[in-house]
């Protein structure tokens, strides 16, 4: 498609006219609003604690979990049967614990030190 447009003459698209004002200007900030308002979320965890009365869905993103947590790489990677599944049941931690864990996994996906 580049290559259509640099035939035809025509300019590359202004991405910064383009680009959604309200959207946050760090990675952490916003990997954080993606989490929080579901927004392109590709795997969904079914949570029912010990303690918990009915199963929460919590939704996340497959690529960042994957990213950061080597857990969550492995339950993730191509071809497990998790990675087949849109739907992964998590029975050993309360609902809310379990969503600060993945908040945490998105928020810190740029925070990490370089040596």
């Amino acid at each position: 498609m580049l290559k259509a447009r640099a035939r035809a003459g025509s300019p590359p698209p202004n991405r910064a006219a383009t680009a959604t004002p309200d959207f946050p200007p760090s990675l952490p900030e916003c990997s954080r609003r993606m989490f929080e308002q579901q927004d392109g979320c590709d795997v969904t965890f079914a949570v029912k604690g010990p303690g918990d009365s009915v199963e929460t869905k919590i939704s996340a993103h497959r690529f960042v979990l994957s990213c950061r947590s080597p857990v969550f790489h492995k339950t993730l990677q191509w071809g497990s049967k998790a990675h087949a599944d849109k739907k992964l049941k998590e029975n050993d931690v309360s609902a809310d614990v379990f969503r600060e864990i993945l908040r945490s996994v998105a928020v810190l996906l740029s925070r990490t030190r370089t040596k």
